[in-house]
C-alpha cells in the first residue's frame, strides 16, 4: 500500500514537472477526523512543502524553571488548484492523498 502510494506521488510530481509553466505542484498526504479536515490538512502540507515554514522560539527560564516555552511556525502561500488523488479511512480518521498547485509568486516573496 505504501509503495503504491510513493509511485503514485513520485509519477505525479514527475509528471507536474514536465508540464508546469508559472505554478509549483506537490502531492500530500492529509490526516483528518473527517474528509473535509483531511483535505485542509494536505492543503496545509502543501504549502508548507511548497513555501517552506518559517519558525521562531522563546524560552524564558526564572529561578532554574521554564515560566514560557512559546514556539511559532508560520508558512505562505497560495493554491490555485487541488485534486484528490486518494482517499482512505484509518480507525478513526481519514486519510487523503492530494496535488495541490501554488502559484510562485507568492511563494518567492
Amino acid at each position: 500500500m505504501m509503495r503504491k502510494k510513493i509511485c503514485l506521488a513520485l509519477s505525479v510530481l514527475f509528471a507536474c514537472w514536465l508540464g508546469s509553466a508559472g505554478a509549483q505542484s506537490v502531492v500530500v498526504d492529509g490526516v483528518g477526523a473527517d474528509e473535509a479536515a483531511a483535505q485542509r490538512d494536505a492543503v496545509r502540507n502543501a504549502v508548507e512543502q511548497a513555501a517552506g515554514t518559517y519558525l521562531s522560539s522563546r524560552t524564558l527560564v526564572a529561578d532554574g524553571q521554564t515560566q514560557l516555552d512559546e514556539i511559532y511556525a508560520q508558512s505562505q502561500g497560495y493554491v490555485t488548484h487541488t485534486e484528490i488523488l486518494s482517499r482512505a479511512q484509518e480507525a478513526d480518521a481519514r486519510d487523503a492523498i492530494v496535488e495541490g498547485a501554488l502559484s510562485e509568486r507568492l511563494i518567492d516573496m
